[in-house]
């Protein structure tokens, strides 16, 4: 018989314990406003209500949060707005990398009361208010010369999801 150091038990012997972590998620790719909508739905609980299209593509689509109620437009897009800080006069604060979205779309979804779901290609997933992302735009007039009808709002105003 084998003899045993004090305070040795068997791994059989030992109580079970619920473990508290997570499961990691995989990082999720995107490249398409389809599969965007897809990553939103992994990260937030959402029913789709509708496509947004303006002049006949599909550019977004409309969303709302089962838990709150809470109305998101989902939009995918390709890269950040990297010359933002060095392109508009905007305080400090606000420099860095922005965002860029259409005029027509932020306005009506500023008048509905809709919230903006920006989706990145690495996956990643930004909200913000579409009345806060207007708003910014008429205080500091924030319209891409190069891109007529885009408008830019500052990445740090964003909250990720």
């Amino acid at each position: 018989m084998q003899t045993r150091p004090r305070g040795f038990q068997l791994a059989s012997g030992l109580p079970i314990k619920p473990s508290k972590l997570k499961p990691i998620k995989a990082p999720v790719l995107v490249s398409s406003l389809r599969e965007a909508i897809e990553a939103f739905k992994y990260n937030v609980d959402a029913t789709q209500l509708d496509d947004i299209n303006l002049e006949g593509a599909r550019v977004a689509a409309l969303f709302r949060r089962d838990e709150d109620g809470m109305t998101f437009l989902v939009m995918y897009k390709r890269e950040f707005y990297k010359r933002f800080g060095r392109h508009f006069d905007i305080p400090a604060e606000d420099k860095g990398y922005g965002v860029l979205a259409n005029h027509k779309i932020i306005y009506w979804a500023a008048l509905n009361g809709h919230h903006l779901a920006a989706v990145f290609p690495d996956g990643r997933c930004y909200t913000c208010s579409a009345l806060d992302f207007l708003r910014y735009h008429e205080t500091y007039n924030t319209e891409c010369l190069k891109l007529p009808g885009e408008i830019a709002y500052p990445l740090k105003k964003f909250e990720r999801i």
